[in-house]
């Protein structure tokens, strides 16, 4: 078996390269597949690789993953399964269906927590205001205090209670993250949109009420197609 003669979207091997071409515009629309993180050699070894190691690797380019959830957002947003309304989604469905399987048998239950903590981290990357959304924290606190946090800005009071409930979401799953973001940034005159505080909005809007508690996944998760 060689990286050549397989598909990764489908695991399938063929016997030839012109069986495997035919195949690629029979079913794939000649799109070529994304480029395998690992060598020949490792690729042939796969058959010998215990199950835990399996587990860490992606089954479409066999990219290793330390954490189980980042493999999970890379899964879904590199390799999204194979549809008629989106050509670039290629991965067949059994391939990510048989990932999941070896998943729950090697490591019970941690599919559901690696989802939610995706999940988490995901919101935790969204503007609480619109739909953006950044592949990092930092950048998303920066668009906030860009676009929304801007002096003069009139925000409504729902909203800002949807930002403070985000930012308790951030805290709580990274702790002290936000201070860390906020005290690298350089105040100066090409930066002179993070110089209004959270405190005067505050003061702006009022007395705050602590916002009640609602659904998490109700408030946050709607704008993600999950």
């Amino acid at each position: 078996m060689s990286l050549a003669l397989y598909c990764r979207e489908c695991a399938l091997n063929f016997e030839s390269l012109p069986e495997k071409e035919k195949h690629n515009e029979e079913v794939h629309y000649g799109f070529a597949q994304p480029y395998p993180e690992i060598s020949e050699k490792e690729f042939e070894l796969m058959s010998s690789w215990n199950t835990h190691k399996l587990v860490h690797h992606c089954p479409v380019c066999f990219r290793h993953f330390r954490v189980i959830n980042h493999l999970i957002e890379h899964l879904a947003t590199s390799h999204p399964i194979r549809c008629l309304n989106n050509p670039l989604a290629q991965t067949s469905k059994e391939v990510v269906e048989n990932y999941w399987k070896l998943l729950d048998h090697v490591l019970p239950g941690e599919r559901a927590n690696s989802m939610r903590l995706w999940k988490a981290d995901t919101v935790s990357k969204k503007c609480p205001y619109c739909p953006t959304y950044n592949p990092a924290l930092r950048l998303t606190y920066n668009h906030i205090r860009c676009y929304h946090h801007r002096r003069g800005n009139n925000i409504p009071l729902p909203a800002y209670e949807k930002y403070l409930r985000w930012k308790d979401h951030v805290e709580n799953l990274y702790p002290g993250q936000l201070k860390k973001v906020s005290n690298s940034m350089k105040f100066n005159a090409s930066n002179i949109l993070f110089l209004q505080m959270d405190e005067e909005f505050i003061y702006g809007h009022g007395i705050l009420d602590q916002p009640q508690e609602e659904d998490f996944d109700a408030i946050f998760l709607e704008s993600f197609p999950f």
